[in-house]
């Protein structure tokens, strides 16, 4: 589990009757918006609940594209030893859901 699947895990339980969203869109908007957990859940409670599905929607897709993007270069076995690392997933998400090139 990374640091941001583990905060979102974390706080999820302890908001899960406060908030509309599901964990996994908290987990990748902890990602995505890299601010402390607490604000990410107040931003998007703010948010009307078809922004927050077009959100979701979203980062569920890029995710996607980074999980792919991630398992064809460890299928080259082109990489460093640092695409092990759990946290590179969170990175490369990050980068492509701000659209700079990943790799």
């Amino acid at each position: 589990m990374t640091k941001n699947q583990t905060k979102a895990h974390e706080l999820y339980a302890k908001i899960l009757d406060k908030t509309k969203v599901s964990e996994n869109f908290l987990y990748n908007s902890i990602c995505y918006f890299d601010l402390y957990p607490e604000l990410v859940v107040e931003m998007l409670n703010e948010l009307p609940a078809e922004e927050c599905e077009k959100l979701d929607s979203a980062f569920q897709t890029c995710r996607e594209q980074t999980k792919k993007v991630l398992d064809v270069t460890l299928e080259t076995g082109n990489f460093s030893k640092i695409f092990h690392e759990p946290e590179v997933e969170d990175i490369l998400f990050y980068q492509n859901a701000h659209g700079e090139p990943i790799h």
